[in-house]
C-alpha cells in the first residue's frame, strides 16, 4: 500500500506509456519518451468511513480501471491519496492514448458508464471534473 499523498499507477500496456530509446553505447543513460497524450482528471471528497471502498473502486486495479481496460487506447489509472493537510480529498487520473480513444469508449459504453456512475455515488460526497488535458505528441 502506498503512503498517504503518494501516487499509485497501473498501466494497461506498459509499452504504450513509456518507450525507451537506447543511446549510443558510450552513453549509459536511457531516455524515456512518454507517448501518452490524454488524461481525464477528477477530484473527489470522500468521508473517512468510505475511503477503503472508494480506493477499491477508483484505484489502479479497481472496478473503474478494469472497466476502462476494455477500451482500445486505455493506458491506466492513477489514484492520488490525500495528504495530511487535505484529508478526504482524492484525485483520479485516467490515462488514454488520445481524447478520441476516451470519447469513443464513453460513447460505446454509455449505458454501462452511467450505471456505474450512479452506483458509485455512494462512495463519495462530491465529484468534480478537474479537466481533460492533452500533451503534444
Amino acid at each position: 500500500m502506498a503512503r498517504r499523498g503518494a501516487t499509485v499507477g497501473r498501466t494497461n500496456d506498459a509499452d504504450a506509456l513509456w518507450t525507451a530509446h537506447e543511446p549510443a553505447a558510450h552513453a549509459p543513460i536511457a531516455v524515456f519518451i512518454c507517448v501518452m497524450q490524454f488524461v481525464a482528471v477528477f477530484a473527489y471528497k470522500v468521508d473517512e468511513g468510505s475511503a477503503a471502498a472508494f480506493e477499491a473502486a477508483y484505484g489502479p486495479s479497481g472496478e473503474w480501471a478494469r472497466f476502462f481496460g476494455q477500451g482500445k487506447g486505455y493506458i491506466g489509472t492513477e489514484l492520488w491519496r490525500p495528504a495530511a493537510e487535505s484529508p478526504g480529498r482524492y484525485l483520479v487520473i485516467d490515462r488514454w492514448r488520445s481524447a478520441s480513444a476516451y470519447e469513443s469508449f464513453l460513447v460505446e459504453h454509455e449505458d454501462e458508464y452511467r450505471r456505474r456512475s450512479v452506483e458509485a455515488e455512494r462512495l463519495y460526497r462530491a465529484e468534480s471534473v478537474v479537466g481533460r488535458f492533452a500533451a503534444d505528441p
